[in-house]
């Protein structure tokens, strides 16, 4: 990437009509087998920030995407939207590697996003879970797996919330009753409570 990345800032004035058929006709040219996936997809993440800001009184973005983006999952939305909102980081990151943005892969900057639990050995194949997108093209016939688990492992923090609060509330407050109880009892697990349980005690 040799010419300054995108913001959405740089789209306010386009209609989300415009917008739409920007991304529809960027991302098939990413089917078509465009070479500089990486940069394409910064693009294509700068425009869906700025149509998911837009939408989101339409209904939850999951099911928003097929319907404006007939070609393109939600993991993919997904990804390239963070791929884009974690640009400075990835520079950062690819910098430290000796590697520069213009050879950068999607496969790889999703590879220096990863967790640092989250490499080794036990996850050379991880790019085919949730969210991965094969070189060139990421068809619907051809998607990555969606099952829950894959999912929330290839999502952050802040990804896993911003789908959440989509829900209604009742169930939001059933999930907060047993994340509470679940960080509660991994507290009393933990070696630190012991020790400090016998402290005070003592």
């Amino acid at each position: 990437m040799t010419t300054p990345a995108p913001t959405p800032q740089d789209f306010n004035d386009l209609s989300t009509a415009d917008l739409i058929k920007q991304i529809n006709d960027e991302y098939a040219q990413v089917l078509a087998g465009e070479r500089n996936t990486f940069a394409k997809a910064i693009e294509i993440g700068a425009r869906l920030t700025v149509i998911q800001q837009r939408d989101e009184d339409n209904g939850p973005w999951k099911t928003r995407v097929p319907v404006l983006f007939p070609n393109m999952s939600y993991e993919t939305a997904a990804l390239y939207i963070r791929l884009h909102k974690k640009l400075d980081d990835l520079k950062a990151k690819a910098a430290a590697k000796g590697v520069s943005l213009t050879n950068m892969t999607i496969t790889l900057a999703r590879n220096l996003l990863k967790n640092p639990k989250g490499t080794g050995s036990g996850n050379k194949n991880k790019n085919t879970r949730a969210g991965a997108v094969a070189e060139p093209g990421d068809t619907k016939t051809n998607s990555p797996s969606t099952a829950p688990d894959a999912i929330i492992q290839a999502l952050d923090a802040e990804e896993i919330f911003d789908i959440l609060k989509q829900g209604d509330s009742e169930k939001l407050q059933k999930l907060y009753g047993l994340l509470r109880d679940h960080v509660r009892d991994q507290i009393v697990k933990s070696p630190m409570y012991g020790l400090q349980s016998k402290q005070a005690s003592a």
